[in-house]
Protein backbone atom coordinates (compact mmCIF):
# COMPACT_ATOMS: atom_id res chain seq x y z
CA UNK A 1 0.00 0.00 0.00
CA UNK A 2 0.97 3.22 -1.00
CA UNK A 3 1.61 5.81 1.97
CA UNK A 4 1.11 9.42 2.01
CA UNK A 5 1.58 12.21 4.41
CA UNK A 6 0.06 11.45 7.69
CA UNK A 7 -1.65 13.63 10.62
CA UNK A 8 -1.25 12.91 13.76
CA UNK A 9 -4.84 14.20 14.39
CA UNK A 10 -7.44 13.26 14.95
CA UNK A 11 -6.43 9.64 16.87
CA UNK A 12 -7.51 6.56 15.69
CA UNK A 13 -8.81 5.33 12.49
CA UNK A 14 -10.13 8.62 10.01
CA UNK A 15 -11.10 7.82 6.93
CA UNK A 16 -10.37 10.17 3.75
CA UNK A 17 -10.87 9.97 0.17
CA UNK A 18 -7.24 9.12 -0.21
CA UNK A 19 -7.20 5.97 2.06
CA UNK A 20 -7.38 6.50 5.97
CA UNK A 21 -5.16 8.21 8.49
CA UNK A 22 -3.89 6.32 11.88
CA UNK A 23 -2.79 8.16 15.07
CA UNK A 24 -2.54 6.65 18.36
CA UNK A 25 -0.99 7.91 21.94
CA UNK A 26 2.17 5.86 22.15
CA UNK A 27 5.04 7.58 24.39
CA UNK A 28 6.10 4.47 26.27
CA UNK A 29 6.68 2.34 22.76
CA UNK A 30 9.83 2.81 20.84
CA UNK A 31 8.96 -0.06 18.35
CA UNK A 32 5.02 0.19 17.58
CA UNK A 33 3.45 -1.32 13.92
CA UNK A 34 0.11 -1.18 12.59
CA UNK A 35 -1.50 -4.47 11.79
CA UNK A 36 -3.46 -4.78 9.37
CA UNK A 37 -6.13 -8.38 8.37
CA UNK A 38 -7.18 -10.04 5.15
CA UNK A 39 -10.14 -12.22 5.30
CA UNK A 40 -7.93 -15.32 5.98
CA UNK A 41 -6.67 -13.17 9.36
CA UNK A 42 -2.82 -12.76 7.73
CA UNK A 43 -1.18 -10.11 9.06
CA UNK A 44 0.26 -7.31 7.60
CA UNK A 45 2.81 -4.68 9.72
CA UNK A 46 3.68 -0.83 9.01
CA UNK A 47 6.24 0.48 10.95
CA UNK A 48 4.79 4.01 12.73
CA UNK A 49 7.99 6.06 12.28
CA UNK A 50 6.27 9.43 11.94
CA UNK A 51 6.08 11.15 15.90
CA UNK A 52 4.39 14.17 17.11
CA UNK A 53 4.01 14.70 20.90
CA UNK A 54 4.55 11.27 21.65
CA UNK A 55 1.28 10.33 18.95
CA UNK A 56 2.58 7.86 16.11
CA UNK A 57 0.97 8.06 13.12
CA UNK A 58 0.66 6.59 9.17
CA UNK A 59 -1.60 7.32 6.52
CA UNK A 60 -2.27 4.49 4.02
CA UNK A 61 -4.34 4.50 0.76
CA UNK A 62 -6.90 1.93 -0.28
CA UNK A 63 -8.15 1.52 3.26
CA UNK A 64 -11.95 1.11 3.56
CA UNK A 65 -14.50 1.03 5.96
CA UNK A 66 -14.50 -2.66 7.30
CA UNK A 67 -10.76 -2.71 7.73
CA UNK A 68 -9.71 -4.82 10.10
CA UNK A 69 -6.65 -3.64 12.03
CA UNK A 70 -4.85 -2.92 15.09
CA UNK A 71 -0.83 -2.24 16.76
CA UNK A 72 1.57 -4.58 17.65
CA UNK A 73 4.08 -3.07 19.83
CA UNK A 74 7.65 -4.96 20.69
CA UNK A 75 9.83 -5.19 23.61
CA UNK A 76 12.22 -7.73 24.70
CA UNK A 77 12.26 -9.52 21.68
CA UNK A 78 8.42 -10.06 22.45
CA UNK A 79 5.61 -8.94 20.49
CA UNK A 80 1.86 -8.45 21.59
CA UNK A 81 -1.06 -7.41 19.99
CA UNK A 82 -2.24 -3.90 21.51
CA UNK A 83 -6.19 -2.61 21.17
CA UNK A 84 -6.30 0.96 19.23
CA UNK A 85 -8.04 3.12 22.22
CA UNK A 86 -9.63 4.93 19.84
CA UNK A 87 -11.65 1.72 18.13
CA UNK A 88 -15.24 2.71 17.14
CA UNK A 89 -15.77 -1.19 16.01
CA UNK A 90 -14.37 -4.50 17.14
CA UNK A 91 -15.16 -7.31 15.19
CA UNK A 92 -15.98 -9.76 17.77
CA UNK A 93 -16.98 -10.33 21.12
CA UNK A 94 -14.60 -9.91 23.41
CA UNK A 95 -13.01 -13.13 25.30
CA UNK A 96 -9.61 -15.19 26.10
CA UNK A 97 -9.04 -17.85 27.83
CA UNK A 98 -6.84 -16.82 31.12
CA UNK A 99 -4.32 -16.46 32.18
CA UNK A 100 -3.57 -13.71 29.20
CA UNK A 101 -0.05 -13.36 27.59
CA UNK A 102 1.10 -11.34 24.78
CA UNK A 103 0.72 -14.48 22.69
CA UNK A 104 -2.67 -15.04 23.54
CA UNK A 105 -3.35 -10.90 22.79
CA UNK A 106 -3.24 -11.83 19.23
CA UNK A 107 -6.15 -14.04 19.48
CA UNK A 108 -8.48 -11.11 20.79
CA UNK A 109 -11.14 -8.97 18.59
CA UNK A 110 -9.14 -6.55 15.55
CA UNK A 111 -10.31 -3.00 15.61
CA UNK A 112 -12.39 -1.80 12.23
CA UNK A 113 -12.09 1.17 10.78
CA UNK A 114 -15.57 2.79 10.66
CA UNK A 115 -17.40 5.26 8.08
CA UNK A 116 -19.31 7.18 10.27
CA UNK A 117 -21.95 8.02 7.81
CA UNK A 118 -25.41 6.77 8.56
CA UNK A 119 -29.07 7.81 7.77
CA UNK A 120 -30.82 9.33 10.42
CA UNK A 121 -34.20 10.22 8.55
CA UNK A 122 -34.50 13.87 9.93
CA UNK A 123 -35.54 12.21 13.09
CA UNK A 124 -34.23 14.23 16.31
CA UNK A 125 -33.62 14.30 19.48
CA UNK A 126 -37.24 15.04 21.67
CA UNK A 127 -35.00 17.42 23.95
CA UNK A 128 -37.50 16.46 27.07
CA UNK A 129 -36.96 18.91 29.81
CA UNK A 130 -35.16 17.62 32.67
CA UNK A 131 -37.88 18.00 35.45
CA UNK A 132 -40.12 15.89 33.43
CA UNK A 133 -37.90 12.97 32.24
CA UNK A 134 -38.81 9.31 33.75
CA UNK A 135 -35.67 7.46 33.81
CA UNK A 136 -35.52 3.71 33.40
CA UNK A 137 -32.21 1.98 34.25
CA UNK A 138 -31.99 -0.58 31.70
CA UNK A 139 -29.71 -3.46 30.40
CA UNK A 140 -29.85 -4.22 26.77
CA UNK A 141 -29.64 -7.76 26.51
CA UNK A 142 -31.40 -8.59 29.71
CA UNK A 143 -34.69 -6.47 28.61
CA UNK A 144 -35.73 -8.63 26.13
CA UNK A 145 -33.77 -11.52 25.87
CA UNK A 146 -36.86 -13.45 27.72
CA UNK A 147 -39.57 -11.53 26.37
CA UNK A 148 -41.78 -13.86 24.19
CA UNK A 149 -43.45 -11.36 22.68
CA UNK A 150 -40.13 -9.85 20.93
CA UNK A 151 -38.93 -11.68 17.81
CA UNK A 152 -36.66 -13.95 18.56
CA UNK A 153 -33.53 -12.67 15.96
CA UNK A 154 -34.01 -9.53 18.09
CA UNK A 155 -34.14 -10.38 21.49
CA UNK A 156 -30.76 -9.53 23.67
CA UNK A 157 -29.56 -7.01 21.19
CA UNK A 158 -29.81 -2.92 20.54
CA UNK A 159 -32.95 -3.59 18.09
CA UNK A 160 -34.68 -5.68 20.35
CA UNK A 161 -34.91 -2.37 22.56
CA UNK A 162 -37.03 -1.04 19.73
CA UNK A 163 -39.70 -3.70 18.91
CA UNK A 164 -42.89 -3.26 18.61
CA UNK A 165 -43.41 -4.68 22.22
CA UNK A 166 -40.74 -2.63 24.09
CA UNK A 167 -41.84 0.80 22.66
CA UNK A 168 -45.28 -0.41 23.93
CA UNK A 169 -43.75 -1.31 26.93
CA UNK A 170 -42.00 2.40 27.52
CA UNK A 171 -45.30 4.16 26.54
CA UNK A 172 -47.75 1.91 29.02
CA UNK A 173 -45.19 2.83 31.41
CA UNK A 174 -44.51 6.68 31.11
CA UNK A 175 -40.90 6.05 30.23
CA UNK A 176 -39.71 9.18 28.51
CA UNK A 177 -35.94 8.12 28.82
CA UNK A 178 -33.91 5.12 28.33
CA UNK A 179 -30.45 4.78 30.81
CA UNK A 180 -28.62 1.94 29.19
CA UNK A 181 -26.13 0.29 31.37
CA UNK A 182 -22.70 0.49 29.51
CA UNK A 183 -22.08 -0.79 25.71
CA UNK A 184 -18.97 0.15 25.21
CA UNK A 185 -16.88 -2.87 24.52
CA UNK A 186 -16.11 -4.68 27.94
CA UNK A 187 -13.55 -7.29 28.47
CA UNK A 188 -14.76 -9.58 31.14
CA UNK A 189 -12.68 -9.95 34.69
CA UNK A 190 -10.08 -12.47 34.68
CA UNK A 191 -11.78 -14.56 37.96
CA UNK A 192 -15.08 -14.57 35.56
CA UNK A 193 -13.10 -16.09 32.57
CA UNK A 194 -11.28 -18.91 34.93
CA UNK A 195 -15.45 -19.59 36.30
CA UNK A 196 -16.71 -19.56 32.60
CA UNK A 197 -18.71 -16.29 33.71
CA UNK A 198 -18.80 -12.98 32.02
CA UNK A 199 -19.30 -9.67 32.95
CA UNK A 200 -23.10 -9.15 32.83
CA UNK A 201 -22.74 -5.30 33.85
CA UNK A 202 -20.48 -4.15 31.38
CA UNK A 203 -18.57 -2.13 33.78
CA UNK A 204 -15.35 -2.81 32.73
CA UNK A 205 -14.25 -1.00 29.64
CA UNK A 206 -11.52 -2.28 27.12
CA UNK A 207 -12.24 0.55 24.56
CA UNK A 208 -14.40 3.41 25.39
CA UNK A 209 -16.15 4.49 21.54
CA UNK A 210 -17.13 0.71 20.29
CA UNK A 211 -20.56 -0.74 21.07
CA UNK A 212 -20.08 -4.20 22.50
CA UNK A 213 -21.00 -6.47 19.87
CA UNK A 214 -22.40 -9.11 22.09
CA UNK A 215 -25.50 -7.10 21.58
CA UNK A 216 -25.66 -7.27 17.81
CA UNK A 217 -26.85 -9.08 15.38
CA UNK A 218 -24.22 -8.03 12.53
CA UNK A 219 -22.98 -4.39 12.74
CA UNK A 220 -22.89 -3.10 16.31
CA UNK A 221 -22.75 0.48 14.97
CA UNK A 222 -25.53 0.75 12.00
CA UNK A 223 -27.27 -1.16 15.03
CA UNK A 224 -26.88 0.64 17.71
CA UNK A 225 -27.45 4.09 15.51
CA UNK A 226 -30.94 2.71 14.64
CA UNK A 227 -31.65 1.94 17.51
CA UNK A 228 -31.23 5.33 18.73
CA UNK A 229 -33.35 6.81 16.22
CA UNK A 230 -36.24 4.72 16.09
CA UNK A 231 -36.60 5.74 20.22
CA UNK A 232 -36.18 9.37 19.25
CA UNK A 233 -38.76 8.65 16.57
CA UNK A 234 -41.44 7.41 19.73
CA UNK A 235 -40.22 10.67 21.71
CA UNK A 236 -37.85 8.48 23.96
CA UNK A 237 -34.50 9.60 25.04
CA UNK A 238 -30.92 7.84 25.79
CA UNK A 239 -28.63 8.08 28.56
CA UNK A 240 -25.11 6.19 28.09
CA UNK A 241 -24.20 5.13 31.50
CA UNK A 242 -20.08 5.53 30.83
CA UNK A 243 -17.36 3.99 32.93
CA UNK A 244 -14.22 6.27 33.02
CA UNK A 245 -12.72 6.01 36.18
CA UNK A 246 -10.97 3.10 35.52
CA UNK A 247 -10.49 0.17 32.40
CA UNK A 248 -10.37 -3.14 32.03
CA UNK A 249 -6.68 -3.85 32.28
CA UNK A 250 -6.65 -4.10 36.60
CA UNK A 251 -4.12 -3.60 39.17
CA UNK A 252 -0.55 -4.11 39.07
CA UNK A 253 -0.68 -8.06 37.91
CA UNK A 254 -3.50 -7.06 35.48
CA UNK A 255 -3.83 -7.72 31.83
CA UNK A 256 -2.24 -5.36 29.23
CA UNK A 257 -4.77 -4.49 26.27
CA UNK A 258 -3.53 -1.08 25.67
CA UNK A 259 -3.21 1.98 27.88
CA UNK A 260 -1.13 0.56 30.11
CA UNK A 261 2.11 -0.30 27.62
CA UNK A 262 0.94 3.03 25.48
CA UNK A 263 1.48 5.54 28.39
CA UNK A 264 2.38 4.53 32.20
CA UNK A 265 1.01 8.14 33.22
CA UNK A 266 -2.85 7.19 32.19
CA UNK A 267 -3.09 5.82 35.95
CA UNK A 268 -3.10 7.25 39.18
CA UNK A 269 -0.41 5.73 41.43
CA UNK A 270 0.96 5.53 44.54
CA UNK A 271 4.44 5.42 44.37
CA UNK A 272 4.99 1.99 42.23
CA UNK A 273 1.25 0.66 42.43
CA UNK A 274 -1.83 1.57 41.13
CA UNK A 275 -4.18 3.55 42.85
CA UNK A 276 -7.28 1.85 43.48
CA UNK A 277 -10.35 4.20 44.17
CA UNK A 278 -12.77 2.40 42.24
CA UNK A 279 -12.18 -1.22 43.66
CA UNK A 280 -11.31 -2.53 40.06
CA UNK A 281 -7.86 -2.08 40.02
CA UNK A 282 -6.72 0.81 39.04
CA UNK A 283 -7.88 4.79 38.44
CA UNK A 284 -7.94 6.77 35.15
CA UNK A 285 -5.81 10.09 35.66
CA UNK A 286 -8.41 12.66 34.14
CA UNK A 287 -5.83 15.41 34.87
CA UNK A 288 -3.41 13.77 32.95
CA UNK A 289 -4.14 15.27 29.33
CA UNK A 290 -3.82 12.52 27.23
CA UNK A 291 -6.19 10.79 29.21
CA UNK A 292 -8.54 13.80 29.72
CA UNK A 293 -8.40 14.12 26.03
CA UNK A 294 -9.45 10.29 25.36
CA UNK A 295 -12.59 10.50 27.78
CA UNK A 296 -13.84 14.12 26.37
CA UNK A 297 -13.40 12.67 22.73
CA UNK A 298 -15.56 9.75 23.37
CA UNK A 299 -17.59 11.98 24.98
CA UNK A 300 -18.62 14.09 21.53
CA UNK A 301 -18.07 10.82 19.63
CA UNK A 302 -21.24 9.30 21.06
CA UNK A 303 -22.62 12.81 20.98
CA UNK A 304 -22.17 13.58 17.38
CA UNK A 305 -22.66 10.09 15.31
CA UNK A 306 -24.93 8.55 17.72
CA UNK A 307 -26.86 11.42 18.84
CA UNK A 308 -27.27 10.21 22.25
CA UNK A 309 -28.89 12.69 24.80
CA UNK A 310 -26.52 12.47 27.82
CA UNK A 311 -24.67 10.03 30.24
CA UNK A 312 -24.71 8.95 33.62
CA UNK A 313 -20.96 8.96 35.20
CA UNK A 314 -20.47 5.80 36.94
CA UNK A 315 -18.01 6.13 40.53
CA UNK A 316 -18.12 9.89 38.65
CA UNK A 317 -16.13 11.10 42.24
CA UNK A 318 -13.25 9.49 40.62
CA UNK A 319 -13.51 12.26 37.44
CA UNK A 320 -12.78 14.92 40.42
CA UNK A 321 -10.01 13.25 41.83
CA UNK A 322 -6.25 15.58 42.60
CA UNK A 323 -5.02 12.25 44.22
CA UNK A 324 -6.84 11.74 47.57
CA UNK A 325 -9.17 14.75 47.10
CA UNK A 326 -12.15 15.49 45.30
CA UNK A 327 -12.84 18.76 43.31
CA UNK A 328 -15.49 20.20 41.86
CA UNK A 329 -13.28 22.60 39.93
CA UNK A 330 -11.24 19.78 38.35
CA UNK A 331 -10.33 19.82 35.01
CA UNK A 332 -12.65 17.21 33.44
CA UNK A 333 -15.38 19.39 35.01
CA UNK A 334 -13.73 22.51 33.53
CA UNK A 335 -13.56 20.53 30.11
CA UNK A 336 -17.02 19.60 29.96
CA UNK A 337 -18.65 22.96 30.74
CA UNK A 338 -16.84 24.51 28.48
CA UNK A 339 -17.18 22.11 25.00
CA UNK A 340 -20.28 23.35 22.83
CA UNK A 341 -21.20 20.15 22.29
CA UNK A 342 -21.31 18.75 25.63
CA UNK A 343 -23.09 21.48 27.89
CA UNK A 344 -26.30 21.37 26.39
CA UNK A 345 -26.46 17.06 27.37
CA UNK A 346 -27.80 16.12 30.51
CA UNK A 347 -25.01 15.00 33.05
CA UNK A 348 -25.64 12.72 35.87
CA UNK A 349 -23.24 11.74 38.76
CA UNK A 350 -23.16 8.93 40.84
CA UNK A 351 -21.56 11.42 43.35
CA UNK A 352 -19.06 8.90 45.08
CA UNK A 353 -16.44 6.22 44.73
CA UNK A 354 -14.65 4.18 47.30
CA UNK A 355 -11.32 6.35 47.71
CA UNK A 356 -10.86 8.72 50.19
CA UNK A 357 -13.10 11.75 50.28
CA UNK A 358 -15.31 9.76 47.71
CA UNK A 359 -18.73 10.40 49.15
CA UNK A 360 -19.31 13.69 47.58
CA UNK A 361 -23.32 13.81 46.93
CA UNK A 362 -24.71 17.31 46.72
CA UNK A 363 -21.39 18.72 45.45
CA UNK A 364 -20.83 18.40 42.00
CA UNK A 365 -20.90 21.69 39.90
CA UNK A 366 -23.69 23.34 38.21
CA UNK A 367 -25.52 21.77 35.76
CA UNK A 368 -25.01 17.78 36.96
CA UNK A 369 -27.53 15.90 38.35
CA UNK A 370 -26.74 13.50 41.30
CA UNK A 371 -28.25 10.23 41.90
CA UNK A 372 -29.71 10.47 45.10
CA UNK A 373 -29.01 7.34 47.52
CA UNK A 374 -30.59 9.41 50.20
CA UNK A 375 -33.79 9.10 48.94
CA UNK A 376 -33.70 5.65 48.29
CA UNK A 377 -32.71 4.40 51.81
CA UNK A 378 -34.83 7.01 53.81
CA UNK A 379 -37.93 5.80 51.20
CA UNK A 380 -37.11 1.67 51.59
CA UNK A 381 -37.21 2.32 55.60
CA UNK A 382 -40.45 4.49 54.76
CA UNK A 383 -41.82 1.73 53.12
CA UNK A 384 -41.13 -0.70 55.35
CA UNK A 385 -42.80 0.78 58.14
CA UNK A 386 -39.67 1.93 60.41
CA UNK A 387 -40.43 5.12 62.98
CA UNK A 388 -39.51 8.43 62.42
CA UNK A 389 -38.31 8.56 59.00
CA UNK A 390 -41.30 11.14 57.79
CA UNK A 391 -39.85 14.16 58.34
CA UNK A 392 -37.21 12.87 56.34
CA UNK A 393 -39.00 11.52 53.72
CA UNK A 394 -40.71 14.59 52.68
CA UNK A 395 -37.80 16.55 52.22
CA UNK A 396 -36.52 13.97 50.01
CA UNK A 397 -39.67 13.60 47.81
CA UNK A 398 -39.85 17.55 47.34
CA UNK A 399 -36.53 17.40 46.00
CA UNK A 400 -33.51 17.43 48.79
CA UNK A 401 -33.38 21.28 48.98
CA UNK A 402 -31.26 20.67 51.34
CA UNK A 403 -28.66 19.03 48.79
CA UNK A 404 -29.90 20.85 45.85
CA UNK A 405 -31.13 24.35 46.45
CA UNK A 406 -34.35 24.89 44.61
CA UNK A 407 -32.78 28.34 43.01
CA UNK A 408 -30.51 25.96 40.27
CA UNK A 409 -33.78 23.94 39.48
CA UNK A 410 -33.51 22.43 36.73
CA UNK A 411 -30.03 22.31 36.33
CA UNK A 412 -28.82 20.87 39.37
CA UNK A 413 -31.43 18.36 40.36
CA UNK A 414 -31.71 15.14 42.59
CA UNK A 415 -32.48 11.79 40.88
CA UNK A 416 -34.73 9.75 42.67
CA UNK A 417 -34.66 6.23 42.79
CA UNK A 418 -35.74 3.43 44.73
CA UNK A 419 -33.12 0.86 43.78
CA UNK A 420 -30.16 0.54 40.99
CA UNK A 421 -28.42 -2.10 39.37
CA UNK A 422 -26.18 -2.33 41.75
CA UNK A 423 -28.17 -1.16 44.73
CA UNK A 424 -29.41 -4.19 46.50
CA UNK A 425 -31.06 -7.33 44.96
CA UNK A 426 -34.73 -5.87 45.34
CA UNK A 427 -37.62 -6.40 43.02
CA UNK A 428 -37.92 -4.50 39.44
CA UNK A 429 -40.07 -1.83 40.11
CA UNK A 430 -43.50 -2.43 39.05
CA UNK A 431 -45.98 -0.57 37.14
CA UNK A 432 -47.54 1.14 40.02
CA UNK A 433 -44.21 2.18 41.25
CA UNK A 434 -43.50 3.90 38.14
CA UNK A 435 -47.04 5.60 37.66
CA UNK A 436 -46.87 7.64 41.33
CA UNK A 437 -43.67 8.34 41.30
CA UNK A 438 -43.52 11.29 38.92
CA UNK A 439 -47.06 13.20 39.68
CA UNK A 440 -45.68 13.10 43.42
CA UNK A 441 -42.21 14.57 42.32
CA UNK A 442 -42.50 17.66 40.07
CA UNK A 443 -39.27 19.29 40.53
CA UNK A 444 -36.97 16.15 40.42
CA UNK A 445 -36.04 13.37 38.42
CA UNK A 446 -37.13 9.73 38.72
CA UNK A 447 -34.67 6.69 37.68
CA UNK A 448 -36.69 3.20 36.98
CA UNK A 449 -34.14 0.09 36.98
CA UNK A 450 -34.28 -3.11 35.99
CA UNK A 451 -31.91 -5.89 37.93
CA UNK A 452 -28.93 -7.13 36.16
CA UNK A 453 -26.28 -9.95 37.45
CA UNK A 454 -23.51 -12.01 36.40
CA UNK A 455 -24.40 -14.99 34.19
CA UNK A 456 -22.80 -17.97 32.28
CA UNK A 457 -21.61 -17.80 29.22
Amino acid sequence: MTQHQSSPYPLGATLDEAGCNFAIHAPDCEAIYLALYDDNNKQELFPLFNNYAGIKHIHLSGIKAGQRYGFVIESCEERQYIADPYAKALDKALHYVPPFSAEKSFELPTCVVVDDTFDWQQVTSPNIPREEMVLFETHVKGISKLNPQVPTSERGTYLGLVSDAMLAFYKEQNINTLQLLPIAACMHEPHLLQMDKVNYWGYNPYVFMAPDPRYARQDAVEELKTTIRELHRAGIEVILDVVYNHTAEGGDQGPVFNLKALDSKFYLRHGEYFANYTGCGNTVDLNYQPALNLVMDTLRYWVQEFKVDGFRFDLAATLGRNGDHFNREAAFFRAVAQDPILKMTKLIAEPWDIGPNGYQVGNFPFGWNECNDRLRDITRSFWRGDQGYLKEFATRIMGSRDLYSAAHWPYKLTVNYITYHDASPCKILSRTNISIMKPMVKTTVTAMVTIAQTTMV
